[in-house]
């Protein structure tokens, strides 16, 4: 930060948005070992460069903007599921009496009545944005803040790859060659297509059958729009107390369009809810160097019950304490501070299918979380 006396300068690299989580949540070394570990993975970070100035206009009257250049990352893998043909096409009747029972094959195809697809998508991408702070003395100890902040959508190019697994099994090659004998029979009679050959030939080969490697693509993806008031009182010897209201607009975050360049389109379907954060500060000089801070703030989950899966850790509303020091070095400040954040259960009754059937927009279950955070700043004044 640099300053005069009435106009000020300063640069900040921060990440005003981001989220993460890994879940080991389904049981798939059972299903098949090649399958990852942790079936739900997703990683969002928003790097937000922002140079910004504030200039005194009067005695009681501050004013500043900012500007911010955004580089996002993003990842998201997990599960696809689709029906096993073999249980629910009622077209493949005639085949499991006829042919998959005599050859003893009935059995270990209907073990599991979905069949499990690895999806991802990753992309990066870059966007703008802008900010501004108005601050006004009521009184000599008393002051007011309006702040907002926007931002552009951004467009991620990205690649999106996906691969099926299909039940291990150990079936003799043999029996295989038969089975796939038997279906070019019935091919020829026009009692199968081809495709419906492999998707069988799939089920009972226990392999990984890739279906996208990085195929490239795009999606739009919103950031949220904040505007807030805050207050600060500055009376009392060595003590500053603050308490801030903010609105979020999480309903940009809705339906995000995926677009493949091979023409496949898909979507994530979230439908957040817009919230409002109340908080509470203040800040107690110790001494010349060495400064005292603690806050308090709540806000509610954006999530409704009907989009809220394990892949955004978003449950329920969060109650954040945090206490921590700052240590004057000379043109250095030196930040160091703790976070608990008090997040209560959360249960969710019903699934909620995608319109295609391949995925659920929500998971039922009982969510439960636990936060400690643990962080460290440094800055520099010019």
């Amino acid at each position: 930060m640099y300053g005069t006396e009435k106009m000020s300068f300063g640069l900040s690299v921060y990440a005003p948005f981001g989220l993460g989580a890994e879940w080991d949540a389904m049981n798939t070394s059972a299903y098949n070992s090649q399958y990852p570990e942790f079936d739900f993975f997703s990683d969002l970070q928003i790097i937000d460069i922002h140079p910004t100035f504030a200039y005194q206009v009067s005695e009681k009257l501050s004013v500043g903007v900012g500007f911010s250049f955004i580089l996002a990352d993003i990842i998201i893998r997990s599960p696809k599921t689709t029906m096993n043909p073999l249980l629910f096409d009622p077209n493949y009747a005639t085949l499991k009496q006829g042919v998959l029972e005599p050859m003893g094959l009935a059995e270990s195809a209907f073990d599991y009545n979905y069949i499990l697809t690895e999806s991802e998508l990753e992309g990066n991408g870059t966007g703008f944005g802008f900010n501004f702070g108005i601050k006004y003395d009521l009184t000599e100890d008393f002051s007011i803040g309006l702040s907002g902040c926007y931002y552009n959508d951004i467009i991620l190019d990205g690649k999106i790859s996906a691969a099926t697994y299909f039940e291990e099994n150990n079936i003799d090659p043999a029996v295989l060659q038969q089975l796939s004998g038997t279906l070019d029979g019935m091919i020829a009679g026009g009692m199968l297509d081809e495709a419906g050959k492999m998707s069988i030939l799939g089920i009972y080969s226990g392999q990984k059958a890739v279906v996208y490697d990085k195929e490239p693509g795009e999606a739009t993806l919103p950031l949220p729009m904040t505007l807030g008031v805050g207050f600060a009182y500055t009376g009392m010897e060595n003590l500053l107390v603050s308490a801030d209201i903010s609105w979020t607009q999480w309903s940009s975050w809705d339906i995000i369009n995926i677009d493949m360049d091979n023409g496949v389109k898909s979507e994530l379907v979230e439908n957040w809810d817009d919230g409002m954060r109340f908080g509470l500060g203040l800040e107690y000089k110790l001494m010349e160097p060495l400064t005292f801070r603690a806050g308090y703030y709540t806000e509610p989950s954006a999530i409704p019950d009907e989009t809220l899966t394990i892949t955004i850790a978003d449950i329920n509303r969060r109650h954040a304490i945090n206490a921590g020091f700052s240590y004057k070095l000379g043109m250095f400040n030196l930040y160091a501070s703790y976070e608990n954040i008090l997040v209560g259960d959360r249960e969710v009754d019903n699934w909620v299918l995608s319109s295609d059937k391949t995925d659920y927009h929500s998971m039922a279950g009982t969510y439960k979380m636990t936060v400690n955070n643990i962080m460290f700043g440094i800055g520099y004044n010019f």
